[in-house]
């Protein structure tokens, strides 16, 4: 982002952009940018559009007080029709739509993809990727369990099952603990799916060891189990052996039965199909917010970066949506999460097909040359949300 000096002294800098509407990271600080200026077409020399308002013999057509030529609007136009160009001379763009696809994830689809993902890493023998898919379970059922439907809780259930078989009884419980809050907030707290998540919670915290230092709590889970389960089911045989290990477990007779257990991956309803245009724009808009997201995390976005952005964009023949939403309402998508939604979409993508897209991020990332820091920060978090670690995209960080 090349940036000046106002020619009347005033702190602020002047953001010179490629981009349409304007730099994120001037956009982000007006007090200390300015992205509208008066532009001297002789000797170049800047005024912030501040600095003209105040003085009426800077305008535009008017001489330039230090060489004569005329001043013209430059930038981004200013409010009230001012005449203005960005150096691209792109039009303002129109003021931000809806995020395609409405803007919401089928948690349902996404924890069935994470779930092949996790069963894959285990038969390969990657627990680390696999644990690191599981966190990402969790996590969107904890961020995203308020658009559970009742229709989904059967669905979501027995997706959390599959804990058990993994052996990953930490998760487990988080993913219960979030399950059952959403069973509240729906009125079916006390219903069989409320009864159900809340026992599972309990159970997965047991094995997990969460309650090594309150006997008394675990004591009453065990119970809940057996009573919910009944004694020949794997999870209430499991709890016994661990009450056993650790001095004892209450028998309790008259079971309410033993539902099936989900020892195979769980089937998901079957999804809504996307049009090839609504999976190009929700790429397309993954693409966008991750260039911004990567390109500003040093303080500013390089015309080099733009440009190594919109030749991705045109090499995957996608549609260019920063005209539909603006610089402005991209930022503000990406401060909503809207990036982190659009990567849990990803995340149940085969390992390889999301290699492809951590070579997009390294793509930008490299863009002005040098690697930032913060630019690093930034992709692991991304690929953190896909379900990868920087390892699956070749980036290997040296441990002092």
């Amino acid at each position: 982002m090349p940036v000046f000096s106002c020619s009347r002294g005033c702190p602020r800098l002047i953001s010179v952009s490629a981009i349409p509407g304007g730099s994120p990271v001037a956009l982000a600080d007006p007090e200390g940018y300015a992205v509208s200026y008066l532009d001297c077409a002789g000797c170049h020399t800047k005024t912030c559009d501040r600095c003209a308002r105040k003085n009426p013999q800077l305008a535009a057509g008017s001489g330039c007080p230090k060489c004569g030529k005329p001043l013209a609007w430059a930038g981004v136009p200013l409010p009230g029709g001012a005449a203005a160009s960005a150096p691209a001379t792109a039009p303002r763009p129109p003021a931000a739509g809806p995020p395609p696809g409405g803007g919401r994830v089928n948690l349902v689809e996404t924890l069935i993809g994470l779930g092949r993902s996790i069963d894959a890493d285990l038969s390969a023998r990657n627990s680390e990727r696999a644990n690191a898919t599981a966190v990402l379970a969790t996590t969107l059922m904890g961020s995203l369990a308020d658009q559970a439907t009742m229709d989904d809780l059967p669905h979501l259930s027995r997706f959390g099952e599959q804990f058990f078989r993994w052996e990953m009884f930490r998760h487990g419980a988080q993913y219960y603990r979030a399950l059952y809050q959403r069973c509240m907030q729906l009125g079916v707290a006390q219903q069989a799916a409320g009864n159900s998540a809340i026992t599972l919670a309990g159970a997965f915290d047991y094995l997990s060891g969460g309650m090594d230092s309150k006997p008394d709590m675990a004591r009453s889970v065990v119970q809940m189990v057996q009573a919910h389960f009944g004694p020949q089911h794997p999870l209430t045989q499991k709890v016994q052996q661990r009450a056993a290990s650790l001095g004892g477990a209450a028998q309790i007779q008259g079971a309410f039965g033993a539902p099936q257990w989900n020892m195979t991956p769980a089937a998901a309803p079957p999804p809504p199909q996307k049009t090839k245009q609504q999976a190009d724009e929700e790429l397309s808009l993954w693409i966008t917010l991750a260039f911004l997201r990567i390109s500003a995390s040093d303080g500013s976005i390089d015309n080099r970066e733009y440009l190594v952005f919109k030749q991705t964009i045109q090499q995957f023949q996608l549609p260019d949506l920063w005209d539909r939403y603006g610089t402005e309402g991209l930022m503000k998508l990406l401060r909503e999460g809207k990036l982190q939604s659009l990567s849990a979409g990803l995340a149940g993508m085969p390992l390889d097909s999301k290699k492809h897209l951590g070579e997009i991020l390294k793509k930008l990332m490299l863009a002005d040359g040098k690697i930032e820091h913060g630019e690093l920060v930034a992709i692991q978090e991304i690929t953190g949300w896909l379900g990868m670690t920087l390892g699956d995209i070749g980036i290997r960080l040296e441990r002092a």
